[in-house]
C-alpha cells in the first residue's frame, strides 16, 4: 500500500490531525474520479462483449393496443392481434328529447346492476336503435332490407395497433394505415330534436339475432347525403349521394 494510499485511509478514519479538511475533500474527489473511470471501462467491455449477438425478441404488451367499435355487426375484423370484448345492440337517446347525450353506446346484451331502485322517473333514458329506411335506398348500399331491423355492434381490441381513425368520405385508408372495415355514414335524421354524432356503419351490417323488423321509433339511423354547399363544392362531391366510411388502424 502506497503512502499516499495510508494517509487517505488515515484520513477517513479520522487518526492523522494533521489532515485537513481541504485535504480530505480533495482525496474524496479523486477517489469518486477512479471509480468513474472503472464504471466507465466496464461499461465499455459489456458492450463489446455483447456486439454481434442477436437482440432478444420483444414482448407485445398485452395491456397495449387500441379499441373501437364496430357499428353494424357482431364480429371484430380478422386481423392479427385483433379480437372482441363484447358485442351488443346500438343505444342512444329518443329522437323526439330536447336533451340529452348526442352520442351512441354500445351496449352489452347481458346488463350488470349495481344499486338500483325500479321504476321510471323519465329525467334521463336509453334506448335501443333500429335502423331507418323510408326510401329504400339503403338496400342498394348494404345489399338487404334494414329498415327498422334491430343494429348489433362490436366492440374490439387490437394489440397490434397503436392508433385508430375513422375518415369519412373515403374507401380506403391513407398511406401506411390499414383497413379495419368500409362503411357508410349514419346518424339521425336533421329534423329530429335530438341531436347525434356521425358513426361508420359497417358495409357488412346485420341485424341483431333472433330479432325482427319493429316500429319502436327511439333512436333511428339514416344514412347520410351530400348537401353541396360552400365548402362542400360540387364536384367532386355530388349532392344526395351517400357518404361512404372507412375505420383505420395503425
Amino acid at each position: 500500500m502506497t503512502v499516499f494510499k495510508l494517509a487517505f485511509l488515515l484520513c477517513l478514519a479520522g487518526t492523522l490531525s494533521f489532515c485537513t479538511v481541504d485535504e480530505e475533500r480533495l482525496l474524496i474527489d479523486q477517489i469518486r474520479t477512479k471509480l468513474w473511470m472503472v464504471e466507465q471501462l466496464t461499461q465499455n467491455r459489456e458492450e463489446t462483449c455483447n456486439r454481434g449477438q442477436p437482440t432478444p425478441p420483444q414482448r407485445q404488451s398485452s395491456s397495449g393496443g387500441i379499441v373501437y367499435v364496430r357499428w353494424g355487426n357482431t364480429e371484430c375484423p380478422e386481423a392479427d392481434g385483433t379480437e372482441r370484448v363484447y358485442s351488443g345492440f346500438i343505444g342512444g337517446s329518443h329522437y323526439g328529447d330536447k336533451g340529452g347525450a348526442t352520442n351512441y353506446l354500445c351496449l352489452p346484451k347481458e346488463p350488470q346492476w349495481a344499486k338500483f331502485t325500479n321504476g321510471t322517473t323519465g329525467e334521463a333514458l336509453i334506448h335501443g336503435a333500429e335502423y331507418e329506411d323510408n326510401t329504400g335506398r339503403a338496400k342498394g348500399m348494404f345489399g338487404k332490407t334494414m329498415d327498422d331491423n334491430d343494429p348489433p355492434c362490436a366492440v374490439c381490441h387490437s394489440t397490434s395497433r397503436g392508433s385508430q381513425l375513422m375518415i369519412p368520405a373515403r374507401t380506403t385508408c391513407a398511406d401506411g394505415w390499414t383497413l379495419a372495415y368500409m362503411g357508410y355514414l349514419m346518424t339521425g335524421r336533421k329534423t329530429h330534436a335530438i341531436s347525434n354524432e356521425y358513426v361508420c356503419v359497417d358495409k357488412d351490417m346485420v341485424i341483431i339475432p333472433g330479432t325482427a323488423p319493429n316500429n319502436d321509433n327511439a333512436v333511428l339511423l339514416y344514412l347520410v347525403e351530400a348537401k353541396c354547399g360552400g365548402t362542400m363544392t360540387c364536384p367532386p362531391y355530388v349532392e344526395g349521394r351517400e357518404i361512404a366510411c372507412v375505420v383505420c388502424t395503425k
